[in-house]
């Protein structure tokens, strides 16, 4: 699965395409095989130097822009987004 991690929050890029996005709040600092631990801002698909940015109105606890490849970007959500929107399972 594709990931990025920023400020402690692991992302996953989806299909959505951003047409436009906020201000730039990261970059990418190393591109990573397994998952360190810390706060550094990693991925383990996007190169060193991917740059990352805010979506106009949407908290970045819970989505962000990755641009990857340069001039195209990407919505990545939380996980605890992502987790938030799949529908309620009961297990009896």
């Amino acid at each position: 699965m594709d990931e990025v991690r920023w400020h402690g929050n692991w992302y996953i890029p989806g299909s959505v395409n951003v047409a436009t996005v906020g201000s730039q709040i990261g970059t990418v600092e190393q591109l990573v095989k397994s998952y360190p631990s810390g706060s550094r801002t990693v991925s383990n698909y996007a190169p060193e130097g991917t740059k990352l940015y805010s979506l106009p109105g949407v908290s970045t606890s819970r989505a962000i822009a990755v641009e990857y490849p340069t001039g195209h970007y990407t919505k990545a959500v939380t996980y605890q987004a992502t987790y938030a929107q799949l529908p309620s399972r009961n297990y009896i």
